[in-house]
């Protein structure tokens, strides 16, 4: 056999790649969340804008973040293939939005049990806010979701080396080049 077996990875690698993973996920979320606060704030009438929000949208983004990698580490949309990167990329968007609607659905009934609330009052007070307020958020973590899958599958396509020299702006390897003019 020609080919090399690849060194399966120790538990500190693991888990220094998954601490890399988590918070250049995690930074990304905080951006994304961050600039909502601020158009948030932009749209009250009081125009206040705090260290406050910019702390809540990195618990928001920390929170979400350790959601994602426990997605990703459940396989979430990676068992389906639909070998076409636009499908590939909607299809595992919708798979981690799952998730994170399942931690949301948990964490808003542990937040009504610890106030003291049953659950049959935690869903009356889901089903109260009415449609838009229900569907607002998770359609906006969509379009946050999109890009941040896109670049993960780019990544998986095109190799995590190459895109390191993409992202630093190295030149092409000319030995990697497949055409034979070059």
């Amino acid at each position: 056999n020609s080919e090399t077996p690849t060194a399966k990875p120790s538990a500190k690698e693991r888990f220094w790649e998954e601490m890399r993973a988590f918070l250049i996920i995690s930074a990304y979320l905080f951006v994304c969340f961050s600039v909502l606060r601020i158009y948030e704030a932009s749209l009250s009438d009081a125009h206040s804008f705090s260290a406050v929000h910019l702390g809540t949208a990195a618990i928001q983004a920390l929170l979400l973040g350790k959601f994602l990698l426990i997605g990703k580490v459940m396989g979430a949309g990676s068992r389906v293939s639909f070998g076409r990167l636009f499908s590939d990329v909607a299809f595992r968007s919708l798979a981690y939005l799952g998730v994170l609607i399942v931690f949301k659905i948990l964490e808003e009934l542990i937040v009504g049990w610890v106030h003291g609330s049953s659950t049959g009052e935690v869903w009356a007070e889901y089903v109260n806010r009415g449609l838009l307020a229900n569907l607002a958020p998770p359609l906006v973590m969509l379009m946050i979701l999109v890009p941040m899958v896109l670049f993960v599958e780019f990544e998986r396509i095109i190799g995590p080396e190459r895109m390191k020299a993409l992202i630093r702006g190295e030149p092409k390897d000319q030995e990697s080049t497949h055409s034979p003019s070059q």
